[in-house]
C-alpha cells in the first residue's frame, strides 16, 4: 500500500508565524512538506468557515498560526482565533471529526526552531489519525452568499458523513444567540422583524392572526430587538446548540390577535396595539373614533365628515366628495 502523507493547511498571521516560518527555511531548519501555509493579515481574521472548507477540500489537518499572547499587531486578533479554534474543535469532535486535526499555535517571528518542531509534530500526529474522512463529502452551500448559511450547510455535511444526527453540543460563544420573547407581553407590533438585519425574526399573518417567528440559526444575538422592544418583552439569550443549529426550525415565539375594520372588515392591526392607542387618546381626552379603522378607510371616514360639513357632493362619498371640494375652492 501507498504510504499516507498528509496534506496539512496552516492559516498563518503575516507578522509573526509566517515570519517564523521563513526564518525556519532561511536558516535550513527541516520540516515536513506536507504544510501549505496560507498568509493572512491576522490569525484574528480566519474565520471558522475558512476552517471547515479547508477539510471539505481535502485537508487531514488544518491549524492556525498566531502572534503570542498580548504581542498581537492587531490588539487581540490571536485571542479571537484561540476562541473560534477551541469552539469548533468541540463542535467537530461532537460531529464524530477528532479535534486534534485542528490545532492553533502562537509564536513570535524569531521562533523559528519552534515552527519546525510544531510541524513535525503536527505531522506525525495526523499521519496517526490517518485519512480526512471527509474528502469525498460535499455541501450543498457552494452557491450561497449567506455566510450563516455556509456554515450551517458545511457542518451538516459532516453531520451526514458521520451520521449524527442528534448530536449534542451547548456552548456559549460571540455571535450566536436566541431571542427570548415573553408572549404575555408581546403587542405583535412586529418592531424585532423590522430592525432585524439577518432576518432571524420575522412576521406573519394568518387566519386573522399575526406570527412573531424566529429562525435560531440565524440569530447573531445583535440586540436590536431587544433594544427597540416598546414592551420591553424581548431577551437575548447567548447560546450555541447545534442541534438546534442544524436542524434549522422556525420557532413561534407569539400569537397576538388581529382588529378588524369597522368598515371593510379586514384585520389590520394587532388588538393589543389597539387597545393601547386608545387608552392614549382617552387618557390625553382624544377621538378614539377612528382606531377601529384601516388606513384606507380612515380616508373615507375623514371624506365624508368634510361632506358632510361643506354640503357639497351630496350625492358622493369619500375620496370623490374631497376632489369636489378641492374643486370648488380653487374655482373661488
Amino acid at each position: 500500500m501507498k504510504k499516507f502523507e498528509p496534506v496539512i493547511v496552516g492559516f498563518v498571521c503575516n507578522e509573526c508565524v509566517y515570519a517564523a516560518a521563513d526564518l525556519a527555511g532561511t536558516t535550513r531548519l527541516s520540516y515536513p512538506p506536507n504544510i501549505r501555509l496560507i498568509r493572512v493579515p491576522c490569525s484574528g481574521q480566519v474565520d471558522i468557515i475558512h476552517i471547515l472548507r479547508a477539510f471539505e477540500n481535502g485537508a487531514d489537518g488544518v491549524f492556525v498560526g498566531g502572534c503570542l499572547p498580548e504581542q498581537c499587531h492587531y490588539v487581540d486578533g490571536n485571542i479571537k482565533a484561540e476562541k473560534r479554534v477551541e469552539f469548533l474543535k468541540k463542535a467537530l469532535m461532537a460531529l464524530g471529526l477528532e479535534e486534534e486535526r485542528l490545532s492553533i499555535h502562537l509564536l513570535s517571528a524569531a521562533m523559528g526552531i519552534e515552527f519546525a518542531n510544531f510541524a513535525g509534530e503536527f505531522t506525525n500526529t495526523i499521519k496517526k489519525l490517518g485519512p480526512n474522512p471527509l474528502k469525498n463529502q460535499k455541501s450543498l452551500s457552494l452557491h450561497s452568499n449567506h455566510k450563516r448559511m455556509i456554515m450551517r450547510d458545511l457542518l451538516l455535511s459532516i453531520s451526514d458523513a458521520f451520521g449524527k444526527e442528534g448530536v449534542k453540543f451547548q456552548a456559549v460563544f460571540p455571535g450566536f444567540g436566541e431571542a427570548i420573547l415573553d408572549e404575555n407581553k408581546c403587542i405583535g407590533c412586529g418592531a424585532c422583524s423590522y430592525v432585524c438585519k439577518d432576518e432571524a425574526m420575522t412576521t406573519a399573518i394568518e387566519n386573522d392572526v399575526i406570527l412573531i417567528n424566529n429562525t435560531y440559526w440565524k440569530c447573531t444575538a445583535c440586540g436590536r430587538c431587544q433594544e427597540i422592544c416598546p414592551k420591553d418583552c424581548m431577551e437575548i439569550r447567548e447560546e450555541f446548540d447545534l442541534k438546534r443549529f442544524l436542524k434549522g426550525e422556525v420557532d413561534q415565539k407569539a400569537e397576538v390577535g388581529m382588529l378588524a375594520c369597522e368598515r371593510c372588515n379586514k384585520p389590520f392591526l394587532p388588538l393589543m396595539m389597539a387597545a393601547d392607542i386608545e387608552k392614549i387618546l382617552t387618557d390625553k381626552a382624544q377621538s378614539t373614533d377612528f382606531v377601529g379603522l384601516c388606513p384606507t378607510c380612515k380616508k373615507f371616514h375623514q371624506a365624508e365628515k368634510v361632506r358632510a360639513i361643506s354640503g357639497f357632493g351630496g350625492n358622493l362619498k369619500g375620496i370623490e366628495a374631497l376632489k369636489k371640494v378641492s374643486k370648488q375652492k380653487g374655482r373661488a
